[in-house]
């Protein structure tokens, strides 16, 4: 099937053409990517209600890993480096309100449990870590993280280096890099040759 303006993929239209060539992106690009992905994913929760595009968060950097509440998509999960960190926060959605902060000290990469009752993200040692999120109307209470495991998730791995499935277990991408094998290192090595 090739994918062109105008091709249905269920509820979503492709409106611009895809390229088949790999580009780099100016962070100026990336971030506007990362607006078009909150677009998407507002269209994508049937909040899209008309042509007029709306801000949901402001300034939005080009990594924010935006993530909806499963179930209601009424709470957006996103980091942000606002604070001179990486942290997680939560707020309102499509429109934004309060914001509450989720972790503590630094997080990254923040990912919604199945059932929408738990939000994971990466703390700044890459561990995976849990807490407990309870939602009504425009309130939001957090219950205190809980470490759960490390992870060899690089730093650059800035999105998507993990997932949750429905029964609660992990997908990580593990970048451990271990090799048992001595280095060995040969001096005077054209003497050798020599021989």
């Amino acid at each position: 099937m090739r994918l062109t303006s105008g091709t249905q993929l269920g509820p979503y239209e492709i409106i611009a053409p895809l390229g088949r060539r790999k580009r780099r992106v100016s962070r100026r690009c990336a971030a506007a990517v990362a607006v078009l992905a909150v677009a998407v994913i507002a269209l994508a929760a049937g909040w899209w209600t008309t042509l007029k595009p709306f801000t949901v968060l402001e300034p939005v950097a080009s990594l924010s890993n935006a993530r909806l509440k499963p179930g209601s998509n009424d709470w957006l999960a996103y980091q942000s480096s606002e604070s001179g960190r990486s942290e997680v926060y939560l707020t309102k959605f499509p429109r934004a309100g309060a914001k509450y902060q989720v972790s503590p000290a630094g997080g990254s990469q923040p990912v919604w449990g199945k059932d929408g009752k738990k939000l994971y993200y990466l703390d700044d040692s890459q561990r995976i870590t849990a807490v407990d999120v309870q939602t009504a109307n425009d309130s939001v209470q957090v219950g205190p993280p809980k470490t759960l495991f490390p992870t060899g998730v690089r730093t650059s791995i800035s999105a998507e280096g993990y997932d949750v499935t429905r029964d609660g277990r992990f997908l990580v991408v593990n970048s451990v890099t271990q090799n048992t094998a001595p280095v060995i290192l040969v001096m005077n090595w054209e003497a050798g040759l020599k021989k």
